[in-house]
């Protein structure tokens, strides 16, 4: 009978008492995190890095304040609602908490520190891009996982498989992150995952699927009453109705961006915002604004040192100077992208600029310095995965021999340009090797295997919906 009445007091009183305590210190430790969150997002505002935001370490900090006694507590949080974080940083150093300091630090500054902890170094690396030195520290924690470092991982390899163009792995595994980190109470990096997984949607051409990731990305950033990173999905949005041809939508998307990058004082995501306008105004046509676009994107670019936005802006520049047939300037252009590409490691955008820069040697007449590209392209592409399509690699180096007349090896290139395309899906591009493929036989006069060869054009064209091109081969057809 007395420990059936002790029995009683625990689990009737006792553990309900614990609970109510557990819940306090978790509230407690909640409203100490959306200070120091707002804090934060309020010191990165004037910043003209790229902002880092860590939910783990933020969570950490917010535990050891909710530790500390009252008074410690109340000065620290006083000082946060100031945007001063010297109280805090000096109770950090005091409990010699030199790893957590560290990765505060690094959310201030945007700059790593030797002495982070290496789940924030590991997040860090991901967000600036450097997905090679990342996978190389959560190498080294394989087999010791927790469920954020699970998280970390699925979306470290979707970011590899994604610069290899293996969508469909990239795309689970960033399900599989946003998953992880939304059992971790991670609501930031959920969103990144949802984000990145909208990319990859957008890339595969499933625009509906890209268009939830992203507007759900932005619903929990505009709850979390994170600006800049709403900001940069209305850049993606805008991109994506822009792919969609919804120009006035996306227009609408990109201003919205920008205020919102304006208002926080963060000029690099504002010069992204206004690549994302230059290419949006090269699709629709309008040259001269585009330009202009393009060139003001590069200067804050270069004031910033920033690679990677200058970097888009030359190329931004090459395609334009491509759609007026300007070739020197497509030339100069690509080559000044190409050469930052390379320094930066971005193999996909770094052939695409090869690309560019081989297709203006090809109209310029200057036909072995454009093949002397495609092959380093193929070459490459044999050794090294990308989202980089090298059927069109294959299909301007046909176009090289088709223009000399060696049809026997055009028509080689474009039947290997064709099993690229059709390996990946891509119709439209399937649809003009067949074409080429026709055209090539009947010059050979091989006339009744050109007529199959074109029909089959036609088909891709017409049955994939690919508009455009289905009324270019229509036009060709009389030659058949």
């Amino acid at each position: 009978m007395k420990y059936l009445q002790l029995g009683i007091f625990i689990l009737f009183i006792i553990i309900p008492m614990l609970a109510v305590w557990r819940y306090i210190i978790c509230l407690r430790r909640d409203f100490i995190g959306r200070i120091l969150t707002e804090s934060i997002l309020k010191k990165q505002s004037g910043s003209r890095k790229k902002f880092f935001y860590s939910s783990q370490t933020v969570q950490k900090i917010a535990e050891f304040l909710a530790g500390q006694n009252k008074n410690q507590t109340r000065e620290s949080i006083k000082a946060l609602c100031k945007t001063d974080f010297a109280p805090l940083r000096r109770q950090l150093q005091e409990k010699n908490m030199n790893g957590l300091a560290a990765d505060f630090s690094a959310m201030l500054t945007g700059r790593a520190h030797a002495s982070m902890s290496e789940n924030a170094q590991i997040w860090f690396l991901l967000q600036q891009g450097n997905y090679d030195r990342a996978e190389k520290l959560l190498y080294r924690k394989k087999g010791r996982s927790d469920l954020y470092e699970k998280a970390l991982q699925a979306y470290c390899n979707g970011c590899l498989q994604l610069r290899e163009g293996d969508m469909l792995s990239a795309s689970e595994n960033f399900t599989r992150a946003a998953f992880f980190f939304r059992k971790s109470g991670y609501a930031f990096e959920e969103g990144q995952s949802y984000l990145m997984n909208g990319t990859v949607y957008r890339v595969c051409g499933m625009e509906d699927l890209s268009r939830l990731m992203l507007i759900t990305a932005r619903r929990i950033f505009a709850t979390k009453k994170m600006p800049l990173a709403e900001a940069e999905i209305l850049g993606n949005l805008g991109m994506l109705m822009t792919m969609q041809k919804h120009f006035d939508e996306a227009e609408s998307y990109f201003d919205e961006a920008s205020r919102l990058f304006l208002q926080n004082k963060h000029e690099q995501g504002y010069a992204e915002i206004i690549n994302q306008k230059a290419l949006s105004l090269i699709i629709q046509g309008q040259n001269k604004p585009a330009g202009r676009k393009a060139r003001q994107a590069l200067d804050i670019h270069r004031k910033m040192r920033n690679p990677a936005g200058e970097a888009f802006s030359l190329e931004l520049l090459a395609h334009n100077a491509a759609a007026i047939e300007d070739w020197k300037g497509t030339i100069r252009y690509s080559r000044a992208a190409e050469k930052i590409y390379k320094q930066l490691k971005n193999t996909s955008a770094r052939r695409e600029s090869l690309l560019l820069n081989a297709r203006a040697e090809f109209e310029n007449e200057d036909l072995a310095k454009s093949e002397k590209i495609l092959r380093q392209i193929i070459d490459d592409s044999q050794k090294h995965a990308s989202c980089f399509h090298v059927a069109n690699a294959y299909h301007l180096l046909g176009m090289i021999y088709l223009k000399q007349g060696d049809l026997r090896r055009a028509r080689g290139l474009f039947q290997q340009s064709l099993d690229c395309e059709l390996q990946n899906e891509r119709t439209d591009g399937a649809a003009v090797d067949y074409a080429n493929i026709a055209l090539i036989d009947y010059q050979r006069g091989q006339k009744e295997q050109s007529a199959k060869t074109f029909a089959t054009a036609l088909d891709y064209a017409k049955a994939f919906e690919e508009g455009e091109v289905y009324k270019l081969l229509k036009k060709s057809r009389a030659l058949h």
